[in-house]
């Protein structure tokens, strides 16, 4: 399904702040096959938001368009520059973290909130918080679990990141 403007546009416009950023300071373009499928996928959000002036309903249009351009945007950012293997591992570890502290919230305010926990947090006895749908759920804990599962296992890495990789993917299991 999809999402409501509101939903995505805060973060669409926080991907475009961390973009105008790494061009500000200097990140080295993409290259080969990166910057292949960059211009390819420019040309997409070029035609998408060209499509607005054949489409039917242009609000719609509108929307999907600006959500191409989000893809576009976050595609660009992960293929600029290269990392070491320390960099990544430590910036999937921070994305592992931040799913797992939205866990630790989601739990804690439906545990301690003012409303009842099986309201606030559940559907039909199953997390649904912080999608809104059990699957959504399970399936946003499972990729912080996985990712840091591959963190955890990465023997060249130093011991204290794959220790701290591997409590994250027991909070995510949780």
């Amino acid at each position: 399904g999809g999402f409501d403007p509101e939903t995505w546009y805060p973060a669409a416009l926080l991907c475009l702040g961390l973009a105008v950023v790494m061009a500000y300071v200097g990140v080295a373009p993409p290259d080969g096959v990166a910057a292949t499928a960059t211009a390819v996928l420019t040309g997409y959000v070029v035609l998408t938001f060209l499509s607005v002036l054949w489409a039917d309903v242009d609000d719609v249009a509108w929307q999907g368009a600006n959500l191409t351009l989000l893809y576009a945007i976050v595609f660009s950012c992960t293929s600029l520059g290269r990392l070491t293997a320390l960099q990544t591992a430590a910036l999937v570890t921070a994305f592992g973290g931040g799913i797992a502290l939205v866990g630790v919230w989601t739990v804690a305010r439906g545990a301690f909130g003012d409303a009842d926990p099986a309201d606030a947090i559940l559907y039909a006895g199953r997390l649904s918080e912080p999608t809104g749908y059990p699957n959504a759920t399970a399936a946003v804990f499972a990729i912080g679990l996985w990712a840091m599962l591959g963190v955890a296992l990465q023997a060249d890495l130093p011991r204290g990141l794959r220790a701290a990789a591997l409590g994250l993917a027991g909070v995510l299991a949780g």
